[in-house]
């Protein structure tokens, strides 16, 4: 299923933040909205409570949900830290509100990558978000199992701590 699959992924990225690390939750339905504001390690229980909560419904409002994303990890800047928005989707997001390119662009510039969790995403859908990543300076995770979405996200998640 989809959405257990996406809200693994959610509760492998927060097992692997760290007290000092900041996580938010932005969920783009129909609307996007804030489900948790940034938030440190120290909570992940809050996140696990969140994320227990996430449903699937309505259309798609990906263009905002990245928005939002961006605004929230530039609340949660750390800095010379990572800095990193996560979007997680089955590959149906909808990028035509916005040119949503040139506002990817100008958080890369202020040092907020995007990478893209695709969950059981069809090949046409991959080809749109690596595209995507790659535009953000991040990376596409595919996810099909349990263990793609444990192994794939932690692989990625400790490629961007070497960075810095």
């Amino acid at each position: 299923d989809k959405m257990e699959l996406m809200k693994f992924a959610i509760n492998q990225l927060s097992e692997m933040i760290r007290a000092t690390d900041r996580i938010s939750i932005v969920s783009y339905a129909s609307k996007a909205k804030v489900l948790l504001p940034p938030t440190t390690g120290v909570d992940k229980l809050a996140v696990q409570e969140q994320t227990k909560s996430l449903k699937a419904s309505g259309m798609t409002a990906g263009g905002d949900g990245i928005k939002l994303g961006f605004e929230q990890a530039e609340k949660a800047y750390i800095e010379n830290g990572v800095n990193h928005v996560f979007v997680i989707t089955d590959g149906a997001f909808n990028q035509t509100d916005y040119d949503y390119k040139k506002m990817i662009k100008k958080f890369t510039k202020k040092n907020i990558q995007l990478s893209v969790v695709g969950v059981l995403n069809d090949q046409k859908s991959e080809i749109s978000m690596r595209e995507v990543a790659k535009f953000g300076e991040g990376a596409y995770v595919p996810i099909f199992n349990l263990n793609d979405a444990q192994t794939n996200i932690r692989q990625l998640v400790r490629s961007l701590s070497f960075k810095k």
